[in-house]
């Protein structure tokens, strides 16, 4: 009897990529013969099927080998991915609970996208993995249009961090759709369900996505709409978050480019938005409560921008660095990245100095 071995898998638009530890004489049977059976399923279409084969195996170290399989083609949502042995008598085994992961690719109902998508401490796979997931999501799940939306901020982080082309022109697509699916949502304490705080968020996501891209004017732009887009709002508890980042940013661009007054408004857009949040805070939210800490760190480093602005070259003013490191969603090296795109952007703003920023 001999073993197959799934340790890991990804999988991306049109193919799937397993990592597989095989017995030796599997890995050295004929080119054509088959190891895996696969079984595609999807929502509403016909399921598909594949074979991996001894000559697709792609050392990839000691012991374990990766192999690409295509994904059917398909106009529905990937539901699930099995594996069974090809041979009679052979075993296959799966890495902790991957075989458990690969039959529950898609959600079959609200209570399942919380379990699948909602909280980043559930979510699992790679990148691409995860940017595959809630992109199919996004792409299809119409009848709830808030977990919808949530999927689509998962989508363009992730392409934010994958940093290639093809993912955030995808993204960038989706995100502009998924303002239209807040119409009609509820006004919710729930930051998951709420269009106030989602607006938000999607306009928070919407300049990252626009940074990556290199496209720094845009990214500005969008920034200086949180002025407006947060006034009236019905509860700025969870809202301030992500909108104290975004206005922080924005207020900082805004003084590099000299538009002081403007930068000014911005600055103090922030601390006022810090104020109205703990305002509405709930303190039995314990989680959500404890996210004011993010607004506090946005609105002290706001008041510090403030003062130097004001004292004529007393003070320092926060550089780049500082400023991203509280204003960016992303680390590592996509935070890095859209260092750059804003480095670059200012660079040449100074370069063609009189031009306009």
């Amino acid at each position: 009897m001999a073993r197959i071995h799934v340790k890991d898998f990804d999988v991306s638009d049109g193919a799937a990529i397993l990592s597989l530890s095989v017995d030796p004489a599997v890995a050295q049977g004929a080119p054509a013969d088959a190891v895996l059976r696969l079984r595609w399923t999807f929502r509403a279409a016909p399921d598909g099927e594949g074979a991996v084969r001894a000559g697709d195996l792609r050392k990839a170290r000691a012991g374990v080998f990766r192999v690409r399989v295509a994904m059917p083609p398909r106009d529905a949502p990937l539901t699930g991915l099995f594996l069974d042995p090809a041979r009679p008598g052979d075993a296959v085994l799966f890495e902790k609970d991957l075989d458990r992961r690969l039959a529950r690719l898609y959600p079959a109902d609200p209570a399942a996208y919380v379990e699948l998508m909602q909280s980043a401490t559930r979510r699992w796979g790679h990148l691409r993995t995860r940017y595959f997931l809630a992109a199919q999501v996004a792409a299809f799940f119409e009848e709830h249009p808030g977990h919808r939306a949530g999927a689509a901020l998962v989508m363009a982080y992730k392409a934010v961090e994958l940093g290639e082309e093809g993912p955030l022109a995808r993204a960038a697509e989706t995100v502009e759709r998924a303002f239209g699916w807040l119409e009609g949502m509820p006004v919710d304490w729930h930051p998951r369900v709420n269009r106030e705080h989602l607006e938000i968020s999607l306009l928070t996501v919407r300049w990252h996505v626009e940074l990556a891209r290199g496209d720094a004017g845009a990214a500005r732009r969008t920034l200086l709409l949180f002025r407006e887009r947060c006034r009236n709002r019905s509860n700025y508890a969870t809202l301030a978050y992500p909108a104290t980042k975004s206005l922080l940013l924005a207020g900082w661009l805004e003084h590099r480019c000299g538009e002081r007054a403007r930068a000014a408004e911005c600055w103090n857009g922030v601390i006022d938005l810090f104020k109205m949040a703990v305002r509405d805070a709930d303190p039995g939210r314990a989680v959500l409560f404890g996210e004011l800490g993010h607004s506090f760190e946005a609105a002290s480093l706001s008041a510090h921008c403030l003062r130097a602005a004001r004292s004529n070259g007393r003070f320092p003013m926060p550089g780049l660095e500082e400023v991203t490191d509280r204003a960016l969603r992303v680390a590592g090296k996509a935070r890095d990245r859209l260092r750059a795109c804003l480095d670059a952007y200012l660079a040449d703003n100074a370069a063609n100095a009189g031009s306009g920023c």
